[in-house]
């Protein structure tokens, strides 16, 4: 099996090859890519390419269509500065060459860097929904090997980032679902009630576009200001139909997985359902182990939760999301649970889930602040590590 493609773009040249050393020394991610970098020259002829792709679409008569080197990349990495770049082509930032990517090449993932630091944790826990680019990181991130393997990780590792590897095995999947699914509305492919949708946050409904009980896939690049422009909107039926189901696969996961999952009020995953329901776990409740059986990338099966006894209010949808979870609204009725059917016996723990480690810690141990989320469950903590920065440093004050 070939090795899939990492492709990297920074407009200073001791970053790009910084970049491509660091990748190469992370053996997880050298079985799996090949890691090459894109010189300004280089960038610059993918960029006119990916330009006259963007005017062909306004056109009448569509140009002559260049092959681009994005559309066999599977994970494209740029910088959010370039300046060198802006002097050649106007202004360019990398949440304007995401756009481009995501909406006129069949690039599977992108990942933009954050202008808000090189080692940053987002205490708001909100993401950046609005940016096109998969995943946004600190440039100092990216050999993080939580990111590259299932098997590997640093105590740091932030439990909202995805897993690359599972998320391009996924794709596929979810491409297939939006080809088959393209006039059914949204929530109802994903198994949302009319309750759950009534109590969805404000801005994951907007997110979606309309009534989000009735858009479709289809609908939704037509309706959301979350997928095209306003103005590119009007010429959504010539994009390339690839293009566009890699589009609807990319915005509606982060969707889930920043607008939808985070709150832990619609979905809820395994370590923040057994915080509330200590019984559900397979193991000892008094052994830090049983807990962080729950943290994993596994499959639902195979995490340490006792998952039959919520099976029917599973999330079906699994390949959607980087975690499995479950419909908080029928969990929270679920007499088999002993802390529903009496809530006396619910036992007391010394053991929080830390958002920035994906790990159980002793409470003494961390730090507990406010995230900014449209949700009741907003107290979570964070072990806080040396060396990175979490922000806004207010959050732990609230």
């Amino acid at each position: 099996m070939s090795k899939r493609k990492i492709l990297i773009f920074d407009d200073e040249e001791r970053n790009r090859k910084k970049y491509v050393e660091a990748l190469n020394k992370t053996q997880e991610i050298v079985k799996k890519f090949k890691i090459e970098s894109i010189l300004l020259k280089e960038f610059l002829k993918e960029w006119k390419i990916l330009g006259d792709r963007y005017r062909d679409l306004r056109k009448t008569k569509k140009g002559k269509d260049e092959p681009s080197i994005l559309d066999e990349t599977s994970v494209f990495i740029i910088d959010y500065d370039l300046i060198k770049a802006s002097d050649a082509s106007g202004y360019l930032t990398g949440e304007n060459v995401s756009y481009l990517v995501r909406c006129f090449s069949k690039c599977n993932f992108i990942i933009g860097f954050t202008q808000f630091g090189t080692n940053n944790f987002d205490l708001t826990l909100k993401g950046q929904s609005e940016s096109h680019a998969d995943l946004k990181l600190g440039s100092d991130q990216l050999t993080n090997p939580g990111l590259w393997s299932s098997n590997e990780r640093i105590d740091f590792f932030p439990w909202y980032w995805p897993n690359i590897p599972k998320y391009l095995e996924n794709l596929p999947k979810k491409l297939d679902d939006i080809e088959s699914n393209l006039d059914t509305a949204i929530c109802d492919f994903f198994g949302m009630t009319k309750e759950v949708v009534g109590t969805m946050p404000r801005s994951a409904s907007e997110f979606i576009g309309g009534n989000p009980q009735e858009i479709t896939f289809a609908q939704f690049l037509r309706y959301s200001d979350n997928a095209l422009s306003q103005v590119d909107k009007k010429f959504v039926d010539k994009l390339d139909p690839e293009v566009k189901k890699l589009l609807i696969s990319s915005r509606i996961s982060k969707w889930l997985e920043q607008l939808v999952l985070p709150g832990q009020n619609i979905l809820i995953d395994a370590p923040h359902l057994v915080q509330r329901y200590p019984s559900l776990l397979k193991g000892s409740i008094a052994d830090l182990n049983s807990w962080n059986a729950t943290t994993t990338f596994n499959n639902f099966s195979s995490i340490g939760i006792d998952y039959k006894k919520i099976e029917e209010y599973r999330f079906k949808k699994d390949h959607w999301l980087s975690h499995p979870a479950w419909f908080l609204n029928q969990v929270s009725n679920c007499q088999k649970i002993k802390e529903v059917s009496d809530p006396w016996t619910k036992k007391s723990t010394d053991f929080v889930f830390c958002e920035d480690s994906s790990s159980f810690y002793k409470k003494d141990d961390c730090k507990e602040f406010i995230a900014e989320l449209e949700s009741p469950y907003v107290r979570r903590y964070v072990r806080k590590f040396k060396g990175y920065e979490y922000t806004p440093s207010v959050r732990f004050s609230l």
